[in-house]
């Protein structure tokens, strides 16, 4: 249960050789060190860390809790995944864990969504106190042709950009723009820039108080995902194709056309509306969510859609019934109405395709089967021809 330092350094050897053969086959092991500065644990008391109940002693037990289970589980699934665990400490000074586990090597990233080929080659300004997020962000860009400049903060965005005036869009941290200023240090910015209306994507953890609706100004929530910032940059498209004309020319036009289509999600589970989103996301399509039926009928009362995909099973008012009062409003009796649904069995399907469902699909949904139900949608069909 424990490696000595000469067993550690061996182990580590052996691993480093075991990744070199082991990756032509498809596989590595990857070796993870937790290190902390706390009590340490007793030389005596390391044979038996990794067995039930066992904990470094009985003082311990009642100064910190616990049960002893914690590390003889990690041991398990270490083992299990075809790794190891083990620990150095040093009493007073600290632990440090290692745990190994083998897995598979990826053959290929996701591809990115097609919408984002328009945007190779643009220039984004990324304004961020947080060190980490800006790195973050900054490589989440350049992975799909986008150059960026990081900078801390607007004053020094401000005197950059007399020097270097031209870009395409901006992504602000609110700490930089959460004075009474804000909107006029934008618009002046802009102004600096050419007086055009450069987009402004808005890193937010609360709602904000800036004004932007009148401002171009897309708001993403903080901790920020790669694919809601996918679906931000959609604000900077428009402006980087006019910039660019050779990239509008060789998309294909059917990748054009699908931005424009009004896609609603009906999904309670927020997993499922997560994996919703990124399907359509890859398809090169966006997409509002609701929640519920109830929530759909509400929203179709604001805004008109070609689509709506319909979880089937959903509380308040299930698929079924927010499908038939669907067809009972005049304009949206031409909704194309896509069924979601775990239930594969005939009966399931005939009930839904008699409450107006226009297309099924079964969950787990496809991509590929996904894509081919949206093509299907006149909607769509007829952007095509427009």
């Amino acid at each position: 249960d424990w490696l000595p330092a000469n067993r550690l350094r061996a182990h580590q050897a052996d691993a480093e050789r075991n990744i070199q053969v082991q990756s032509a086959a498809g596989l590595c092991e990857l070796c993870f060190e937790v290190e902390d500065t706390g009590i340490g644990i007793p030389a005596n008391r390391i044979p038996h860390l990794f067995k039930p109940f066992s904990q470094g002693s009985v003082s311990t037990t009642r100064r910190y809790g616990g049960t002893g289970l914690g590390l003889s589980i990690s041991k398990r699934l270490s083992e299990q995944m075809g790794g190891d665990i083990w620990v150095k400490s040093t009493p007073g000074k600290g632990s440090q864990f290692f745990f190994t586990f083998k897995t598979q090597i990826a053959q290929a990233m996701l591809p990115s969504p097609d919408y984002l080929i328009g945007l190779q080659g643009t220039h984004l300004l990324i304004i961020d106190a947080n060190s980490t997020r800006r790195e973050q962000l900054a490589r989440n860009l350049h992975a799909v042709g986008i150059r960026t400049l990081l900078l801390e903060s607007l004053t020094e965005l401000q005197t950059l950009v007399k020097d270097v005036p031209t870009f395409d869009g901006l992504i602000l941290d609110e700490a930089a723009v959460r004075s009474t200023e804000a909107n006029s240090s934008i618009d002046q910015l802009r102004s600096l820039s050419g007086d055009r209306k450069i987009p402004v994507i808005l890193m937010s953890a609360l709602k904000s108080d800036l004004d932007t609706a009148s401002n171009n100004v897309t708001v993403l929530w903080k901790p920020v995902k790669q694919s809601a910032l996918y679906q931000a940059l959609r604000s900077i498209r428009p402006l980087a194709l006019k910039a660019t004309p050779k990239t509008l020319v060789s998309r294909p036009a059917s990748l054009l056309t699908r931005s424009a289509l009004k896609i609603l999600i009906a999904e309670d589970n927020l997993v499922n509306q997560q994996v919703a989103l990124r399907l359509l996301e890859i398809l090169g399509y966006r997409a509002d969510v609701v929640g519920t039926g109830v929530a759909v009928l509400a929203a179709l009362k604001h805004q008109r859609y070609d689509v709506i995909l319909m979880d089937m099973r959903m509380p308040e008012m299930d698929g079924v019934e927010t499908t038939q009062k669907i067809r009972q409003i005049s304009h949206h009796r031409e909704t194309w109405i896509i069924a979601m649904t775990a239930n594969t069995m005939a009966s399931d399907r005939e009930l839904s395709l008699a409450a107006g469902v226009d297309d099924y699909l079964t969950k787990p949904i496809k991509r590929e089967a996904l894509n081919l139900a949206l093509e299907r949608s006149p909607a769509l069909r007829q952007l095509a021809l427009d």
